[in-house]
Order: C-alpha cells, then sequence, then structure tokens
C-alpha cells in the first residue's frame, strides 16, 4: 500500500477495511488506524470494519508540527486535522481529514444510525473555518432500478443493477 502511495505521489489517502485491531499510529510514513479493539482472553476474533489516514512525509511532519491532533472514534470513523503551513499569499489554514467505512446495507437499521451519528457529531465538532475532507468507503449502491426510494435519484441511468 504505500509503495503505490509513494508511486502515485499522494499526500494523504484513506484506507478502509484494515482489519487491523486496536487504535494505533504508525510510523510507516504516519498511519492513524482505529479498529476493533483487541481481543482479550476467550473473545471471538472477529478482523472487520478498520479505517485509516496515510500520510506521506511531508504531511506527517506538518501533521507532527500541527500537535498531531487525530481521534480515533471507532472502528469505523478515523478523525485528524493539520494546520497548513502559512505562504506569504495566505493566512493559517487547517485540513480536517475523516476517513469513513460504512456499515453495508445488510447492516441492522440501529448499526447504520449509530454510524451516521457519530459521524455527524465528528463533522459538527469540526470549525467551519476548517478545509474538510472526507474520504473513505460509503457503501454506496449504483445501478438500475424500479423500486425504493432510490428511482427517483438514479433511475434507469445507473450501471448494472444496483439493488
Amino acid at each position: 500500500m504505500v509503495d503505490v502511495f509513494r508511486k502515485f505521489s499522494m499526500s494523504i489517502i484513506g484506507i478502509s477495511e484494515t482489519k487491523w485491531f486496536g487504535q494505533e499510529k504508525y510510523e510507516v510514513d504516519v498511519i492513524l488506524h482505529s479498529g476493533r479493539p483487541v481481543p482479550v482472553g476467550d473473545e471471538a476474533v472477529e478482523r472487520n470494519e478498520g479505517v485509516g489516514i496515510v500520510l506521506d512525509p511531508v504531511m506527517a511532519q506538518i501533521w507532527k508540527d500541527s500537535g498531531e491532533v487525530w481521534k480515533p472514534v471507532s472502528f469505523r470513523i478515523v478523525y485528524a486535522r493539520l494546520e497548513l503551513p502559512v505562504t506569504s499569499t495566505s493566512r493559517q489554514v487547517a485540513l480536517s481529514v475523516v476517513s469513513v467505512y460504512a456499515p453495508t446495507q445488510a447492516t441492522s437499521q440501529k448499526m447504520k444510525d449509530k454510524f451516521y451519528h457519530e459521524l455527524q457529531s465528528v463533522v459538527d465538532s469540526i470549525s467551519v473555518e476548517d478545509i474538510l475532507l472526507v474520504v473513505g468507503d460509503f457503501n454506496a449502491r449504483v445501478g438500475r432500478g424500479t423500486r425504493g426510494d432510490c428511482w427517483q435519484v438514479c433511475g434507469c441511468h445507473g450501471v448494472g443493477m444496483g439493488w
């Protein structure tokens, strides 16, 4: 993953379905990760979900100089904030990055509501002065359909059968 990151000269990427345990900061460039808690004792080992934000060396240094602000909200949401350097023609600007992995359609409505409530709480906590970047896997469905609320939005213009 890091090789592809470097090959395409990306500065920040959001990753999902990491399937790693715990909430960690890894020093490979920098990966800010939030996953399921590490199993204890006889707990079932489920390697599901998990999200992260990967920063290249330049962005990692900016993040460190900004105070290393990040929050592993849940195994589906992680947040980081970087104060971008001031140039001679700009004022101080902050970049808030939220990486997500949304529940699938098969997930219970209660879990989907919890995810979107958590996401809304994170977005609401971010200053309106910040540049907000929300990235990740929203598990959206695309395709042609003839039923449900989505018909009015997508209609017959999708690709494949989405629902």
